[in-house]
């Protein structure tokens, strides 16, 4: 971290305080970095603010030019604006932030900062950031899973990435292990892709990232994280016998082949109303995800002829 001004005369006449060298910002969110200027030249002085390190877009400064007395202490905030999750890679960046004299270019403070942008961080010899620890998916697409690795220690390692919770035909990764000097940082993606079948249940799944160091085994860093699975419907159905006499039992089966449980509703009808279906015209079933139910009927004519032979009376039955 650089503190030395650049100077002209052998005097600086600028004085930079800050409360602290490392910040964080969850994606989506705005920090407030508190600076003091202080002037200690014999004049008044006009001191400009920047920042370097981070895109210009990210930075608002409500006052980036500030008029001082000789001896006058203000506070200026800078604030940090980070993009949405979506739009952004959690990380740590190095901020520069710079006080020139407008009066005097040569008179400048430097000081580094660091800044963290995700929305969770684990600290400690295994850094993990990332910018999300809920996620959404629907059964056959995949949900992606960044997640930004950050060797912390003195010495190169190796961290393997592993997951528990969650069916390990559900995930996969282009890097179960990286490799990292001290101090890098690189950003490994986990991909979640639930099949569409009944056993990719909806509703939230928790699960946890597990990070472990394959040069010290005893050193790990997890995350707890929410994995949303979105329900869909599908069915299909099939009446047995398909032809059955008058006054005998018949039977509807209904399989559930979507992730949720349904209840789905039964009509018979008849041509011209020919026909009467017990126990009634209309029936109920609850079926759960992956399951097969069947409802029992019994169809017979509402009027039985005097005469004629064998006649078929068709019917159907409407399962929505």
């Amino acid at each position: 971290m650089s503190e030395e001004p650049k100077e002209n005369d052998g005097q600086n006449h600028i004085e930079l305080k800050l409360t602290g060298t490392t910040y964080s910002v969850v994606p989506g969110n705005r920090i407030a970095i508190p600076l003091g200027l202080v002037n200690i030249g014999e004049s008044e002085d006009f001191l400009e603010i920047s920042v370097r390190g981070i895109p210009l877009d990210w930075v608002s400064i409500a006052t980036p030019v500030v008029r001082l007395n000789p001896g006058e202490e203000q506070e200026v905030a800078v604030e940090v604006i980070a993009p949405e999750a979506s739009q952004v890679q959690a990380g740590q960046h190095t901020l520069t932030l710079v006080v020139r004299s407008q009066g005097t270019p040569t008179q400048r403070v430097e000081k580094e900062i660091t800044l963290t942008v995700a929305a969770f961080e684990v600290k400690g010899r295994i850094g993990v950031m990332m910018e999300a620890v809920q996620f959404s998916v629907a059964p056959g697409s995949s949900a992606s899973v960044p997640i930004v690795l950050l060797n912390q220690g003195l010495v190169e390692d190796s961290f393997k990435l592993s997951v528990e919770g969650l069916p390990v035909s559900w995930v996969s990764t282009s890097s179960p292990v990286t490799r990292l000097k001290p101090g890098e940082q690189k950003e490994v993606t986990l991909t979640i892709l639930p099949p569409r079948d009944a056993q990719s249940k909806a509703g939230r799944h928790t699960f946890k990232l597990i990070v472990t160091s394959q040069e010290a085994a005893d050193q790990s860093a997890s995350v707890d994280a929410t994995l949303t699975v979105a329900a869909y419907s599908r069915f299909s159905c099939e009446v047995s016998p398909p032809q059955v006499e008058a006054g005998e039992q018949a039977r509807v089966m209904v399989s559930n082949q979507g992730n949720v449980q349904e209840n789905y509703t039964l009509t018979w009808q008849s041509e011209n109303d020919s026909l009467e279906f017990s126990p009634g015209a209309v029936q109920t079933l609850k079926v759960p995800a992956g399951e097969t139910t069947g409802a029992e009927y019994v169809p017979d004519l509402r009027q039985r002829p005097i005469l004629g032979g064998e006649k078929s009376y068709p019917y159907s039955v409407l399962v929505q």
